[in-house]
């Protein structure tokens, strides 16, 4: 298994994004893995993100999924 840091060195880049309810995310996330980059950071910025979070990791355990502003391995 690959982990966290090494997919995002594998991958080059961390795509973010604000949604607004927990299916956009959970769709988003499987345009993501549909397109060959599974990878994705939700931001904390409305109040669904919390359980799009907790969608997408339940429905999509194979996305590499970060919350919030990571801005340090640490973070990761």
């Amino acid at each position: 298994m690959t982990s966290p840091v090494d997919h995002i060195n594998q991958v080059g880049l961390v795509p973010i994004a604000t949604v607004d309810n927990a299916s956009a995310g959970v769709k988003l996330a499987e345009a993501q893995i549909a397109g060959g980059l599974p990878i994705l950071e939700i931001t904390l910025r409305t109040e669904a993100a919390g359980e799009a979070i907790r969608a997408i990791a339940d429905e999509h355990p194979e996305i590499t999924l970060g919350a919030g502003t990571v801005l340090t391995i640490q973070q990761v």
